[in-house]
């Protein structure tokens, strides 16, 4: 389940919305050149009124380990990810347009943005999660800022 609350977005048709959707297991550097092979990426998808929300949830595999509980605070900005937090983004799509919110920009360095709790890692990957995320240019462009969270399920 994904819910992006007070979403503020640089395109007025990408707007809040709540959506359930599906999950997979990817490895760290299909998402980020910089991360490893062995890095863990949760992707979680779901749609709602015509927007379509892409969560990735990116942390070492040493962090996956069930009743786990991360921070998402920087992790890893720019040179990788660390074992110290996780990284949180949210991709919005809506017809041609996209915007991008992450944990780990300017805005979040040094701060706790949020918590992501691994509960059970076998047979299913589960757990909950909730952060704040800000866009390129925010506090300045537009104010680009969101609240995400949700749980999430993957086989």
């Amino acid at each position: 389940m994904i819910e992006a609350k007070n979403l503020v977005s640089y395109w007025p048709q990408i707007t809040s919305g709540n959506a359930t959707g599906t999950g997979k297991r990817v490895a760290g550097n299909s998402i980020f050149a910089d991360y490893k092979t062995s890095d863990v990426a949760l992707v979680l998808e779901g749609s709602a009124g015509g927007t379509r929300y892409v969560v990735q949830l990116m942390f070492t595999a040493s962090n996956l380990t069930a009743n786990k509980t991360l921070e998402f605070r920087n992790a890893g900005t720019g040179t990788g990810l660390t074992n110290t937090g996780a990284v949180g983004r949210l991709i919005a799509f809506n017809g041609t347009v996209n915007d991008d919110w992450r944990t780990n920009r300017d805005f979040g360095k040094n701060k706790n943005m949020g918590t992501l709790r691994i509960l059970t890692v076998s047979p299913k990957i589960t757990g909950t999660y909730s952060f704040q995320a800000s866009g390129d240019g925010y506090p300045s462009s537009n104010n680009q800022f969101v609240n995400v969270s949700g749980t999430f399920c993957i086989d």
